[in-house]
């Protein structure tokens, strides 16, 4: 045995022995959750038992495929294995969501009626707090595929749930094709997705009620599109004169040789004689599905994770060995991502040069608690962890676990010989000082108020998926010399599985445990109502809000309104003069003529010049008869003359046109440029 081989398994075997010791806290973990939920404990622990036990014979059988099948049965596996694991978010003990479930449940229920009832995109949303942005929302979901192809047919809560599944899904596929692109065994790829995919780091944020988390999905879709276009780069120039064979300049002491090192530039006699060709690789196909998959992540409501996105993109040109190619590549793909994304871009970058985030929710030292976060079995826990915490357990948990680190461990042995692990291991450090840094960062943001500024610990998920991918590398290693390795790797893959299927399946289950509210609330008087009424209820010494049933009931709720709205100014329900309109004249007379989302018609009949408005809040982008509305007690008005007078209030968001026009000529060019080019679409081999 060699000395790197002993070596390697000294690694593993000492953390085997760490797995051992957790053995009590896992057991403890499924007991816990067990007597919370009056489960018998096998019954508590069965679906993570399942689904380690379907990987361990699946991953077996793998191994015994023919190549070209391996990776469709590996991706076969995933679509079981995570649903299983995660089996908790379907069958919950009630309908209703804990913390921010109940804003999100209401949200994307108004967005919901306002397609369905009124056939509009809502572009402003009269419902929440009075009156928010509707399209301009950073999180405005209407534009995903999550949305659309869920909740929009089968409702909010059934919607909502099937999204969970829909995204851990094909994040992990992402994961997967990301491990084939960097030359993984199928189970080294499978490590890679199972350690992210059921890592505590996404499923706190989900359980906590954070769907825009689902935009994770897309990361590992980005950075295979990236690395795919990276490597098929080929830009060439040449004339039909010259000598094809000829791909270097006939002047040596040209800069073009130095272009042709850094980029990969081929030329074909640079001397001009006006018959020119260009031609360029199916990198241009890959940056702009990578484009694709940025504009996803942005329309998913991830801002946070594109700007985690941006710092990794620095780190890749950085790493990369030929820059200039990577910077490429990078603005390419950046501005696909800007053109596809303009549509709500536009009107969200408008909305916050009007409401800017002021609020700053800082995150606690965390580097002396990097133990817990990387290998505390923690549910989900209203409880202090890390001194000086500040937010939730679910903004710093990032459970992977002591096997996975083992086998990160292991690929610490081909540091110095592999550039791409090299890396790899300078951004896993990088990411944990960002994520660990806490107040540190809080002069950058009061400088950079563009930049989310909330809870820089949840970069840790840059680092989860690089010790995942490491110890993909370290699996490989490990087991590439050894006769049983079809055993050892089924056998690891499994233990990985039932270690943090044991945490993600309880995590599972606190997500959806709210009862409904019974009787429900009266449906509100047409066109709209809001009401302060937040239905509280106490769940394990915890109070939580159910504002969704009134949001069901077509009531606008002044529940967890957002930093980026406008002041609330709206009357309820529950004062004595809440009409929708409303003027000074105390003799005048106001009708509603229509109501919708966006355009309100009223008749006024005044015996004086008086205030006309509508119980909505103000905000820019709000019209009466095609001129700016009057901001009134900072709601919608306008200043009216005495008799008869029709006004047509109506929302445009600023941007709205100019992003739909970006966006549809983006999208036309984009297709005419493939069209037209054929080649640039890379073909599969038969």
């Amino acid at each position: 045995m060699s000395l790197k081989t002993f070596s390697a398994w000294t690694i593993f075997l000492t953390a085997l022995v760490v797995t051992v010791s957790i053995t009590y806290s896992i057991t403890a973990s499924a007991v816990r959750v067990a007597l919370s939920n009056k489960q018998p404990i096998v019954e508590a622990a069965l679906p993570a038992i399942l689904a380690a036990i379907a990987v361990l014979l699946g991953s077996f059988l793998l191994s015994y495929l023919p190549a070209r099948k391996r990776w469709l049965a590996a991706s076969l596996l995933l679509t079981i294995v995570i649903p299983l694991a995660l089996s908790g978010f379907w069958f919950s003990n009630h309908a209703l969501g804990i913390s921010d479930w109940d804003y999100y449940f209401s949200y994307h229920t108004y967005v919901r009626n306002i397609v369905l009832n009124y056939h509009q995109i809502p572009l402003w949303n009269p419902y929440t707090c009075g009156g928010t942005a509707g399209l301009a929302d950073p999180e405005f979901p209407l534009i995903t595929p999550t949305f659309l192809f869920f909740e929009l047919p089968f409702g909010i809560e059934t919607g909502l749930r099937l999204s969970i599944y829909f995204s851990c899904i094909i994040g992990a596929l992402g994961l997967l094709a990301l491990g084939k692109r960097l030359s993984f065994s199928p189970h080294a790829a499978l490590l890679t997705s199972i350690g992210v995919t059921l890592s505590s780091v996404n499923l706190l944020e989900i359980v906590e009620g954070h769907p825009n988390i689902f935009a994770a999905m897309y990361l590992p879709w980005v950075f295979w599109a990236w690395h795919k276009a990276y490597a098929n780069f080929q830009f060439s120039i040449f004339n039909f004169q010259s000598n094809p064979n000829n791909l270097i300049s006939q002047n040596p002491d040209t800069d073009l040789v130095k272009i042709k090192k850094s980029i990969g530039l081929k030329i074909n006699n640079w001397k001009f004689n006006g018959n020119w060709k260009l031609e360029i690789g199916n990198s241009a196909y890959y940056s702009l599905i990578a484009g694709i998959f940025l504009a996803l992540m942005f329309y998913q409501g991830g801002v946070y994770l594109l700007m985690y996105t941006v710092i990794v993109f620095l780190f890749l040109i950085i790493a990369a060995k030929k820059h200039v190619r990577a910077i490429t590549i990078t603005a390419v793909s950046g501005l696909f991502a800007l053109g596809l994304a303009a549509f709500k871009l536009l009107p969200a970058l408008y909305w916050l040069r009007q409401f800017q985030d002021t609020t700053y929710a800082g995150s606690a030292y965390t580097l002396p608690q990097l133990h817990r976060i990387l290998l505390g079995r923690y549910l989900r826990t209203p409880l202090e962890l890390i001194p000086n915490q500040a937010s939730g357990w679910h903004e710093y948990g990032a459970y992977i676990g002591p096997i996975i680190l083992a086998l990160a461990a292991v690929s610490l042995l081909l540091v110095f010989k592999n550039r791409l692990i090299r890396y790899l291991w300078i951004a896993i450090i990088l990411a944990i000082s960002i994520s660990s840094s806490g107040p540190l960062l809080k002069p950058f943001f009061d400088q950079a108020p563009w930049f989310p500024r909330s809870n820089i610990s949840r970069f840790i998920l840059i680092a989860v998926i690089g010790l995942s991918l490491s110890a993909g590398f370290g699996l490989d290693s490990l087991t590439k010399k050894i006769r049983s390795r079809r055993i050892v790797r089924a056998i690891l893959l499994g233990l990985v599985t039932l270690d943090l299927a044991t945490l993600s399946y309880p995590l599972s289950r606190q997500a959806f445990v709210l009862p409904d509210v019974s009787p429900a609330p009266a449906p509100a008087p047409a066109p709209i109502a809001f009401t302060g009424k937040t239905y509280n209820h106490e769940y394990r010494e915890e109070n939580f809000t159910r504002s969704y049933v009134a949001a069901k009931q077509n009531y606008g709720t002044l529940n967890y309104c957002s930093v980026l709205s406008p002041q609330v100014a709206v009357s309820q329900i529950e004062d004595a003069n809440h009409d929708y309109l409303k003027t000074s004249d105390p003799n005048g007379q106001l009708t509603l003529v229509s109501w919708s989302p966006n355009s309100v018609i009223v008749k006024a009949i005044l015996t004086q010049p008086a205030d006309v408005f509508i119980n909505t809040n103000y905000a820019i982008g709000w019209f009466v008869n095609n001129q700016p509305t009057k901001e009134i007690g900072n709601r919608v008005g306008v200043v009216a003359p005495a008799g008869h007078n029709d006004f047509t209030f109506t929302y445009r968001a600023p941007g709205y046109v100019t992003g739909l026009i970006i966006t549809i000529a983006t999208i036309a060019i984009s297709i005419i440029f493939l069209a037209t080019n054929p080649s640039l679409i890379p073909r599969q081999p038969r």
